[in-house]
This record gives structure tokens, sequence and C-alpha cells, in this order.
């Protein structure tokens, strides 16, 4: 029963950063980034990663999931350019709020690998 609940907990934790990725591009397309090539390059990368983490977590990779993709979708959330003038100050706040999405995600993988030992 424990294990249905944190992998309800996990999806809905991966919906949260599904839908992060969706608003960073809206904001991002809606500030009108004069790079385009380069912001649709970074979300297809984070929906990459998405898409990677959810194919291990078909195959209960938790182990993986923590150590090594988790941390990549935060580096690569982390690496998109944001400038300091105003008008990006929303694309600043949707970038910390998926980073924190992320993290959460993580605190609930290791709750998952925490129950099953």
């Amino acid at each position: 029963m424990n294990d249905g609940y944190q992998d309800a907990l996990a999806q809905m934790d991966l919906q949260r950063i599904k839908d992060g990725v969706s608003e960073l591009a809206k904001r991002n397309d809606y500030i009108g980034n004069t790079e385009i090539g380069k912001s649709n390059s970074y979300i297809k990368k984070l929906e990459e990663d998405i898409h990677q983490i959810k194919e291990n977590m078909k195959i209960s990779r938790y182990t993986i999931i923590l150590n090594e993709l988790v941390p990549n979708l935060v580096n690569d959330v982390d690496s998109i350019q944001v400038c300091n003038d105003k008008s990006q100050l929303s694309l600043k706040k949707e970038k910390a709020s998926l980073i924190a999405a992320a993290k959460q995600f993580q605190d609930t993988i290791k709750n998952r690998i925490a129950t099953n030992r």
C-alpha cells in the first residue's frame, strides 16, 4: 500500500515538473526571446530529461533517477540564461519554481527508496 502512495506522490511531483517546463516555454515565448532556436533547444532538452525520468520510473530505477537524472534536470534548468531586466523576472521566477519542483520530486524518490529497504 505504501508503494502505491509513494508512486502517486512521485507522479504528482513529476506532473509539477512537466507543468513548470510548459510554463517556462510559454513565458519565454511571451517575453519574446530573440534567440528562438536556443529557447527551443533547452525546452527540448528539459522534455528529454523528463522522458528519461519517466522511462526509468517504469522499470523502478529509482537510484539512477535520484543520483543522475534529477541532478541533470536541475543543472539543465539552472543553465538557462536569464537577463536581469524586469521583462524576464517572471522567467527567472519560473526557473526557480521548476528547480524547487525537481528537488521536491527528488525528496519523494528518496522516500520511495527508503520505504523499500
